[in-house]
């Protein structure tokens, strides 16, 4: 790795700019185009000598025509591999402007099984990864290779549904103008009937309810359709991060009210007006989409169809790719150094994507409301026990990361080292010494659900034997994907999960929505006054300096009272087909295992 300093989200100034002057953004197709070159016309030619005895007459000069600006084709990314922020391809680069050929079936692989297919509830990531196809939002998290400025850990916001948006003075009123001519698929009980602003009333009606967009949702007051093709959002008040973490949220598709009146949930079918048709899903092995040939982008998507797999063991994933019956796996089998040294070895054409990360995403989550958990000095004394810099030597071959479970780099201008995060050292003397002040010196015994995700596997069992060291023992409960994401999301474990941290599209995301005491996303049961004011407030500020002042108190917090245990954060080194053309990952996509909006422009040779 090179020391570049890689960013996770950039969203302090969308809506602070906002503020000020209203922000119109208007769709267009494929990538931003060029700025028009300065037509620039030749110089005279230089007269000719004359001829003796005849003089010729001097030639009458051409002017060159002006060079014409190139056109942006949809699929064709001017975007260097290189250049990618947050992303190294150490062998293999991807070369994004090659003009994409139609036909093929993408086949993606995950060991995640989606548990139904109902987007509105609390998230599932296998649920967002099998809809993510089907449905479409208001706004979208621009994938990386459409954004201004590449980045990988970054959510540029940009029109799907919407045609076009802006946002009063004042930051509460925001105003959408719909793509006309949208098409439902053609499937009951919908019937391919047009997309209209009630169908953005009915879907946000919801999200205020409840469900994976309740945190955010909760702030508006009013959703208006003051025609068929405008929506008109009233806040109760400014929400800096609204747009990222509302309309283009990572649940907040659109969802049709034929289907919810009939059923009364989104549980069994999915019916949307994304790129792809879901035709079939067989049990819980596979989900085959076809082609929309109604879909609203023109000449969207390149494929035909694609198949979701789900495929439990880690290495038949790997067996499946390398015969090449998949194109890529999801972000649940991510390679360590010595196994993509080994896949680079035995299919050599293979793409490897290395992502740096700035948060801790695997942590112990822990029942604070409960003994010995709501103890400060206990969960410090879990801190100080792991080994994290032991570990990353010895381990994770150097590849890996200690931070904290927010990202660090809106805050600071370097990555925070131990001298700021003390309760991340390893110190085993004064884990005993906290164990003792807290009434167990004896020890104690916890019980934690897991599932075996591929960073996990690789260094738990050195994180529970530095927790025996200390008297403290961990029963772990081993559940599969389906049965983890409900006990842990439900919020219905005994005592403690080995969990991860929420993906999110803004600071707020993963902050105020994984850590106040209402958040969506809060499976840790944090439960503290003084920080939940902290987390209100930066919501509200516009002013990006005075909220930086305050989510770096938010921060320090988290660190002081160690809510979430967090364990080193490993690299990911994601892999895939060569012959699969404009993928890129994207932090924003993480729920959709980077498959969500960005598939309408996948293509295959």
């Amino acid at each position: 790795m090179n020391g570049r300093r890689f960013t996770f989200v950039g969203l302090f100034k969308i809506v602070a700019l906002a503020v000020t002057v209203a922000l119109v953004v208007t769709a267009c197709g494929g990538d931003d185009e060029e700025p028009t070159a300065t037509p620039t016309t030749a110089p005279r030619p230089t007269q000719a000598p004359a001829a003796t005895p005849t003089s010729a007459p001097a030639p009458t000069a051409t002017p060159v025509p002006p060079t014409a600006t190139p056109q942006p084709v949809f699929g064709v990314f001017r975007v260097d591999a290189t250049k990618i922020a947050g992303l190294e391809y150490p062998s293999n680069k991807p070369n994004f402007s090659l003009t994409p050929r139609r036909g093929g079936v993408f086949k993606h692989a995950n060991s995640l099984v989606w548990p139904h297919f109902d987007v509105t509830e609390v998230g599932a990531s296998a649920t967002v990864t099998a809809t993510a196809p089907v449905y479409s939002k208001l706004l979208v998290c621009k994938g990386t290779l459409e954004m201004t400025v590449p980045n990988a850990f970054s959510c540029e916001v940009g029109p799907q549904l919407a045609q076009s948006w802006s946002i009063s003075a004042d930051g509460k009123t925001y105003t959408f103008r719909l793509r006309q001519g949208v098409k439902w698929h053609n499937a009951a009980p919908v019937n391919g009937r047009e997309f209209t602003s009630a169908d953005i009333v009915y879907t946000y009606t919801r999200f205020v309810a409840g469900g994976a967009n309740a945190s955010t949702f909760a702030f508006v007051d009013k959703i208006e359709a003051p025609d068929k093709y405008t929506v008109v959002l009233t806040l109760k008040s400014p929400y800096a991060d609204f747009v990222a973490e509302g309309p283009a949220g990572s649940y907040a598709y659109v969802v049709p009210k034929e289907v919810g009146d009939r059923d009364g949930n989104f549980r069994n079918v999915a019916i949307g007006t994304g790129p792809f048709v879901m035709k079939e899903a067989q049990g819980k092995e596979k989900i085959i989409y076809t082609r929309n040939p109604d879909y609203f982008i023109p000449g969207a998507p390149f494929l035909d169809g694609a198949e979701f797999i789900n495929i439990a063991d880690r290495q038949a994933i790997r067996a499946a790719y390398r015969s090449g019956a998949i194109h890529k796996t999801g972000g649940t089998d991510i390679l360590s150094v010595a196994e993509m040294n080994s896949l680079r070895q035995s299919n050599p054409e293979t793409m490897f994507e290395v992502a740096d990360n700035n948060l801790g995403l695997y942590n112990l989550f822990m029942r604070l409301d409960k003994a010995p958990f709501n103890d400060i000095r206990f969960r410090r004394a879990l801190s100080l026990a792991i080994n994290r810099e032991g570990i990353i030597k010895s381990v994770l071959e150097e590849s890996a990361s200690i931070i904290a479970p927010i990202p660090w780099d809106e805050l600071f201008a370097d990555k925070p080292g131990l001298d700021k995060m003390p309760w991340y050292k390893y110190d085993v003397n004064q884990a005993k010494q906290l164990l003792s002040q807290a009434g167990l010196a004896s020890g104690f015994s916890f019980k934690a659900n897991h599932f075996a995700y591929t960073e996990l596997v690789r260094y738990l069992p050195v994180i529970l034997d530095n927790w025996n060291t200390i008297g403290v023992k961990v029963e772990l409960i081993n559940q599969d994907s389906t049965a983890f994401n409900a006990t842990y999301r439900g919020k219905t474990y005994e005592q403690a999960a080995l969990g991860f941290v929420l993906s999110a599209n803004s600071i707020d995301g993963f902050t105020y929505v994984n850590m106040h005491s209402k958040g969506s996303g809060n499976f840790g049961f944090i439960n503290d006054p003084e920080l939940d004011k902290l987390l209100e407030a930066q919501r509200v500020e516009v002013d990006p300096a005075k909220r930086k002042q305050i989510l770096t108190q938010v921060w320090q917090r988290e660190v002081d009272n160690v809510y979430r245990i967090p364990f080193p954060r490993v690299k990911r080194i994601n892999y895939f087909s060569p012959k699969l053309h404009n993928y890129a990952f994207s932090l924003p996509m993480n729920n959709a295992q980077m498959v969500a909006n960005n598939i309408e422009y996948f293509w295959l040779e």
